[in-house]
């Protein structure tokens, strides 16, 4: 039996329509402005105690430390609960229609296996001693596993330990 012309289109036509109704819209992250350096009164001998103290108060692995280059670099940590929210992965969303596209999920849905690595730097300046910690976010997409994301920070960890810092130099 031979299919009309217009019966043939019909049938192309919503295959492709339910082949895009399954498609999923991926956009990649956008960087975040935050605070990427903090200023402390206080001795780099001193600051750099305190900052080894905030990795051990939060089980942090450290896999490197160079006092005389001042750098503590973290070995990969595993992000769970709140902390999935530390970064920006972009976002995947399902489409249902061609223009309709489902509430975007929350990055546990979206995303899994969020890892970091995490490097400060802490060197005098001037009078003051600055602190740089620098985070490497990645994470994989539900969809499609075999993708490893580059995600981007929101300023959260890195307000954390300007605020950790503070706190412990009071003390």
């Amino acid at each position: 039996m031979k299919l009309s012309l217009f019966k043939h289109a019909a049938l192309l036509g919503a295959l492709f329509v339910a082949v895009a109704s399954c498609s999923v819209v991926y956009q990649p992250p956008r960087t975040q402005p935050f605070q990427k350096n903090m200023s402390f009164k206080a001795e780099p001998d001193a600051v750099w105690e305190a900052l080894m103290e905030v990795f051990a108060d939060n089980a942090w692995p450290v896999v490197a430390v160079d006092k005389a280059a001042g750098l503590i670099s973290s070995d990969l940590l595993i992000l769970e609960g709140p902390a999935v929210n530390y970064s920006d992965c972009g976002f995947a969303k399902r489409s249902v229609m061609f223009f309709w596209t489902r509430k975007e999920d929350p990055p546990e849905k979206r995303f899994f296996n969020h890892r970091m690595r995490l490097n400060v730097l802490v060197a005098q300046n001037g009078e003051e001693t600055m602190v740089r910690p620098t985070t490497y976010f990645t994470a994989q997409r539900r969809d499609k596993p075999e993708i490893d994301l580059k995600c981007v920070s929101l300023g959260i960890l890195e307000d954390y330990i300007f605020d950790s810092l503070k706190f412990k130099l009071q003390e």
